[in-house]
């Protein structure tokens, strides 16, 4: 879920002393069947911090991306001036326990507005005793113009939209629009460092079968970094884009293990972002075939579960959450000003009825203290409850119970000759028993 609210975050964050133990032993929990919803609930109110903000700072964008949530030219209000929103800035780093701010649309960099907007955010955070991290989503096809002030301004991280390579990038996201972007990455890698520049995808049917050619292709760029993010359906975008199970099955177990044969450079790391009230089922899928156990996940400093393997030279890092995070824990402000929980930042045509209030007229704080006790919070928890946390649990007894798994947790094994021949339907069907029933 982070990441379509907040980007990749930088990755995996270990600098911090460690406060999220508590974290992996409440979903070994949830998973066993032996937490109640009003302990999960009373556990989140209890442990909760506002730890990462997204903000969307404009509604214009110079591309037209059939996949994207946002593709509407207002919202419910007048976008905030930038004075305005210096002061919600200020507001925000100031709240206790917000670790990162990151600004994610609708396009920052369409304008000069957004850099120095990106400015007053950097400023604001410097006159903390402990700033929060920052970064900054972006399409890639303005940074030329941005760059010489990222360099300034020192960014933790830069999210660059790369959704396939030259003509599938350009069937997204519009003609041209590959060379744009690919222009600049390698001064992008001088000016940032490998490290905090990441190329992230959203895999979708159009080009989820192209995932580790780009990547291979990106790191003969100087790329590093990359994030994987499935494509949500929302009443504003098709439905024909998601995944089927069965292309899910075939992403997992016939086109990411083709990573494990590229040429790649040392040092590649790909981080692939899942969440249980959006992709519960892929989740499972993933429990059954031994990607990961959500009974054994590892967390960050920051919160983050996950589960780490290789495939060849390329890290691979499965960023889980396996409850609910919105409220609690990540929160997403509109360009107009509403405050939302991370889940409900999809669904647009759903904001006004979903917002929790106004930065406009309430400080931040006060907003994080509302959404705790709103009801919309309780109903986020009970409806994952009832209908997403059985579909892990069930994942769970069943390769538990002795289900063969195709991938060894933690270190995936050779995948012939159960992964020939994916291309084929019938092939496919191996794979029935791993997908949740329903």
């Amino acid at each position: 879920m982070g990441f379509i609210v907040v980007g990749t975050r930088g990755g995996l964050q270990f600098r911090l002393r460690r406060r999220w133990n508590w974290l992996p032993v409440l979903v070994r929990g949830l998973v066993d069947g032996h937490v109640r919803l009003r302990h999960l609930t009373k556990t989140l109110v209890r442990r909760a911090a506002p730890c990462h903000v997204g903000i969307v700072v404009n509604m214009r964008c110079n591309l037209a991306c059939r996949h994207c949530y946002l593709q509407t030219p207002r919202l419910y209000g007048e976008v905030l001036r930038p004075e305005e929103w210096k002061q919600v800035f200020r507001d925000v780093v100031a709240a206790p326990g917000v670790r990162l701010v990151s600004l994610v649309g609708k396009e920052v960099f369409v304008d000069g507005t957004g850099i120095e907007l990106l400015r007053s955010l950097v400023e604001a955070g410097r006159l903390q005793a402990n700033p929060p991290r920052f970064g900054v989503v972006t399409n890639g096809t303005r940074l030329g113009a941005a760059l010489p002030h990222l360099r300034e301004l020192g960014l933790d991280y830069l999210d660059v939209s790369i959704d396939g390579i030259g003509a599938v990038h350009d069937a997204i996201r519009g003609r041209g629009t590959f060379e744009q972007v690919v222009r600049w990455l390698p001064e992008a890698v001088e000016t940032l460092g490998a490290d905090r520049l990441y190329a992230v995808t959203t895999v979708q049917r159009l080009n989820f079968r192209q995932v580790p050619e780009t990547i291979a292709e990106l790191a003969r760029l100087g790329l590093r970094r990359f994030g994987l993010q499935f494509y949500i359906p929302t009443p504003v975008t098709p439905r024909d884009l998601a995944l089927s199970p069965w292309e899910v099955a075939e992403f997992f177990m016939g086109v990411m293990p083709r990573l494990a044969d590229m040429p790649l450079p040392d040092g590649v790391r790909v981080h692939l972002d899942v969440d249980a009230v959006f992709h519960a089922e892929t989740i499972a899928f993933l429990q059954r075939a031994g990607y990961l156990n959500l009974r054994r996940l590892r967390v960050d400093t920051e919160g983050h579960l996950y589960h780490k393997f290789r495939l060849g030279a390329a890290e691979c890092i499965v960023e889980v959450a396996p409850i609910p995070v919105g409220f609690w824990r990540t929160v997403r402000l509109t360009a107009e000003g509403l405050y939302l929980g991370a889940e409900d930042s999809v669904d647009t045509t759903r904001y006004a009825e979903r917002a929790i209030g106004d930065v406009r007229t309430t400080p931040f704080r006060e907003l994080f203290r509302r959404g705790l006790e709103s009801e919309r919070f309780r109903q986020l928890l009970r409806e994952y409850y009832e209908s997403r946390l059985p579909i892990l649990q069930e994942a769970v007894r069943s390769s538990e119970a002795g289900h063969e798994t195709v991938v060894a947790v933690g270190r995936p094994r050779a995948f012939s000759p159960f992964l020939s021949g994916l291309s084929a339907r019938g092939s496919l069907r191996a794979f029935a028993d791993y997908w949740p029933r329903g």
